[in-house]
């Protein structure tokens, strides 16, 4: 079913919502609970079906997610004492440290 203008589109969208109908001047629909903006059809405003909700999205990682960032907390830390001494301090600190804030691991 096509409608061609915004007042059955308006009309559509009361009956769907179980909104009342008041009577107007030919043609013209007036929502008792709330109407849009003239000009602006009920069906291009954002419903409340459709926006996200919190409640109900997932927070939890991934396993994958979870093993990267596990490999890359072990991965950050100094060197041990035993390697500076064991190369004769030519490795003196690690190169590749990461800071938390200033370098991402593009997750």
């Amino acid at each position: 079913m096509v409608y061609s203008d915004c007042t059955n589109l308006l009309q559509l969208h009361a009956l769907s919502r179980n909104l009342l109908i008041a009577a107007s001047p030919a043609g013209q629909v007036a929502l008792s609970e709330s109407a849009p903006p003239p000009g602006v059809c009920a069906l291009t405003r954002p419903s409340a079906d459709y926006q996200l909700n919190p409640a109900t999205m997932s927070s939890n990682k991934t396993f994958r997610v979870k093993r990267i960032l596990a490999k890359a907390q072990v991965q950050n830390r100094p060197i041990p004492q035993w390697c500076r001494l064991k190369t004769d301090a030519k490795i003196t600190y690690n190169a590749k440290r990461r800071h938390w804030r200033r370098t991402k691991l593009n997750l």
